[in-house]
C-alpha cells in the first residue's frame, strides 16, 4: 500500500484533508505535444511541470503534480468531477475514455475510508445572492479549495486588509 496524503496550505498551518491508496487508485498521464524546442505538457502547457489525473478507489478526484525544476514539491489535491472532466478533455482523451472514467463508483467497493475534513469553526449559514456564489465557484476559488474554504479565504483577506 502507498498511502498518499492530501493536504492544503496556509499561510500558518497545514490542514490534512484526507489520503488514499495509490495502488489501489486509477491514473491518467497527461498527453505532450511538441512546442517547437521541447515536449510540453498540455495539461500544464510546460515542459517542466506536470500533471496526472487520479481517481481514489473510493471515487474522489484528485491531481498530482510535480515539476523538473529542483526545490519544487509535488502536490496532491482534490477537484471535482466537472473539473476531472475538463481535465481529460484538455488531454485529448477520447468521450469513451471520458464516459468510462466519469461512470459510478461500484457499490460494493472497499477500501479507505475518507476521513472527511476537521472541524474549522462553528457552522454558520448565510444566504448569498447568485451572482457573488457564482463568482466563488468560479473565479474566486483556487484549484483544490472548496466553496467553505474559499468564502474562509476571502473573508480572512478581506479582515487583514481593513483599516
Amino acid at each position: 500500500m502507498k498511502r498518499v496524503t492530501i493536504e492544503w496550505e496556509d499561510e500558518d498551518e497545514t490542514v490534512h484533508l484526507g489520503w488514499f491508496d495509490s495502488d489501489k487508485a486509477t491514473t491518467w498521464d497527461e498527453k505532450t505535444f511538441f512546442d517547437g524546442n521541447n515536449m510540453s505538457s498540455l495539461a500544464t502547457r510546460s515542459p517542466h511541470t506536470h500533471e496526472e489525473l487520479v481517481r481514489t478507489s473510493q471515487g474522489r478526484w484528485v491531481i498530482h503534480t510535480w515539476s523538473a525544476w529542483v526545490g519544487v514539491q509535488e502536490r496532491w489535491f482534490y477537484i471535482t468531477a466537472e473539473q476531472a472532466r475538463d481535465w481529460l478533455i484538455r488531454n485529448t482523451y477520447d468521450n469513451k475514455v471520458i464516459a468510462a472514467a466519469l461512470g459510478e463508483t461500484p457499490e460494493s467497493e472497499s477500501g479507505p475510508a475518507t476521513v472527511g475534513r476537521p472541524r474549522v469553526g462553528d457552522r454558520v449559514e448565510a444566504r448569498i445572492p447568485a451572482e457573488m456564489l457564482a463568482w466563488i465557484d468560479g473565479a474566486g476559488q483556487q484549484p483544490g479549495e472548496n466553496r467553505a474554504d474559499t468564502i474562509r479565504r476571502i473573508i480572512s483577506t478581506a479582515r487583514t486588509s481593513t483599516v
